[in-house]
């Protein structure tokens, strides 16, 4: 049979989705039994572990309780929850995660079972992405199982050989882009020469009539905040998830780190890692992406958009590129 056929296309998809659900499956039996070492390990010391149910909303709220179970009777149960579940909860958004931060001390057979793991679910998340481009087959592959939260199958756990110290902070991202006026309009033009194919296009010999819908959009744009400066500052109001970060200290380096799962260190180290500070509950009105929204016209520039101008006392001249 020829290789090239749709027969043979078939046969190799077929074949592609068998290994991965093997290995899918194989992930998993190690998965459980990881969870059985960290229930068992007598050593585990919890120096802090916080605790955050998986949303149920695809909105993000305003505020988020960070509830502390660093001292209570199931915080063991807690952190193999935290570090083995991969099965989503009633009515759990299927883009959230279940999230325990902290910082977790372990015995070196422990940490080696986690290397493991962490190894495993690398390396399966690679190959599943480089086998199946198409989200919809990777979907397909996971569906296998009922009630599967794949983010929480393949994510990564922190393991620090030598951890000094470390800090926990709530962090937004960028959610707020400042730009003047014409660096939006030029943004603005460079997505309609894309939409078009037409690379010379421009506003003042913008066609009449044109096929494009988001680029005829873009050209009422133009046309409806004409009267603004080019050179005012605006900006376009992003919605960021809040995240746990954290500041991590060992021998010789400092870096940063999402921290959704505990922080692992091995007991054997020399020195016991202190903690400066804990996630603590999370609101939004503290952050600086909601100071600065709090300067924003109270509707936007362009209905239904996320661009906005700044109130009068707010305003300012910034320098085109």
């Amino acid at each position: 049979m020829n290789s090239n056929t749709p027969a043979a296309d078939h046969n190799d998809s077929a074949i592609n989705r068998s290994t991965m659900l093997d290995r899918m499956h194989e992930l998993i039996r190690f998965n459980e039994c990881v969870a059985r070492i960290l229930h068992d390990d007598p050593e585990i010391k919890i120096k802090y572990l916080g605790y955050i149910p998986a949303r149920k909303v695809k909105i993000v709220p305003d505020s988020i309780v960070v509830e502390d179970v660093t001292g209570s009777h199931d915080a063991r149960f807690k952190l193999v929850e935290g570090l083995t579940d991969i099965y989503r909860t009633e009515n759990q958004d299927p883009k959230a995660t279940l999230r325990v931060p902290g910082l977790v001390g372990v015995s070196s057979d422990t940490f080696q079972a986690l290397k493991c793991l962490v190894t495993m679910r690398a390396e399966f998340k690679r190959d599943m992405l480089k086998t199946f481009t198409s989200v919809k087959k990777r979907q397909d592959i996971y569906q296998d199982l009922n009630g599967l939260a794949p983010l929480q199958l393949v994510r990564g756990i922190e393991l620090i050989d030598d951890l000094k110290s470390m800090t926990f902070r709530w962090c937004e991202g960028d959610g707020v882009k400042k730009l003047t006026m014409k660096e939006l309009r030029n943004d603005w033009l460079t997505e309609v020469r894309k939409l078009t194919g037409n690379s010379a296009i421009s506003w003042e010999d913008f066609p009449d009539e044109i096929d494009d819908d988001s680029a005829y959009v873009r050209r009422l744009s133009y046309r409806d905040t004409i009267s603004i400066p080019d050179d005012e500052n605006v900006a376009i109001k992003r919605d960021t998830k809040p995240h746990i970060r954290v500041r991590i200290s060992e021998s010789g380096r400092t870096y940063y780190r999402q921290g959704p799962v505990p922080i692992i260190y091995c007991l054997d180290q020399a020195l016991e890692p202190s903690i400066r500070s804990t996630a603590g509950d999370y609101d939004r009105t503290e952050h600086a992406a909601a100071k600065e929204e709090s300067m924003f016209e109270d509707a936007p520039m362009l209905t239904g958009t996320n661009y906005f101008r700044y109130k009068i006392q707010h305003r300012s001249k910034g320098t085109n590129k």
